[in-house]
């Protein structure tokens, strides 16, 4: 008498936990990789925006590709720098503002968080987290990722620069990397 269990004969029971290892050691991976996955992300929608530009004035103008791409880049960057320009001077009151005021609301913020029995556990993280290095540190790390993400946007406009240069050539390169009878259902979703 089974019980109604089925049996399973040891082939297919490795075959299957073999598949749950890598699905999970995928996962894994793509967790350890997540930064240069997300650069990529952005450098592709980077690349999108600027053949979007570009491409209507290669039509248009009769421009050569090239020359088409350069003049969406240099008047992406015009639109961008003159958006900074026009909003940098209210982002900078802002943040004053917001600097003169951090400092006057702290009390009554911890005043509040001694009040909160979660607020004592997050007390603890924050008095851990400034006896780490002072507030000096806590300058320190806030500048490092501040210019890690000017580093990051950098790098993902550069990448995109170059997907949009050569997209032919990048797009048969992924292609290339899939499996052969895969090969026209991948190139149908990226046309899409």
């Amino acid at each position: 008498m089974d019980g109604g269990y089925r049996s399973v004969d040891d082939g297919a029971f490795i075959r299957r936990s073999l598949i749950a290892f890598a699905i999970g050691g995928l996962f894994l991976l793509l967790w350890h990789v997540r930064a240069a996955v997300v650069l990529a992300f952005g450098a592709v929608i980077v690349a999108v925006v600027l053949r979007a530009v570009a491409d209507p004035l290669h039509a248009r103008t009769g421009l050569r590709q090239e020359a088409a791409l350069a003049l969406a880049v240099v008047s992406l960057a015009a639109a961008l720098l003159g958006a900074a320009w026009l909003f940098g001077s209210e982002v900078v009151r802002q943040a004053d503002a917001l600097g003169g005021t951090v400092p006057e609301a702290w009390p009554s913020f911890r005043e509040r968080l001694a009040d909160n029995p979660l607020g004592a556990r997050i007390e603890e993280w924050m008095s851990g987290a400034l006896s780490d290095g002072g507030p000096v540190a806590g300058v320190a790390q806030v500048v490092m990722r501040f210019g890690g993400g000017v580093a990051d946007a950098l790098l993902a406009i550069v990448g995109g620069v170059y997907l949009a240069a050569q997209p032919r050539l990048y797009r048969r390169g992924l292609l290339k990397l899939m499996p052969r009878e895969r090969r026209e259902l991948v190139d149908e979703a990226l046309r899409d």
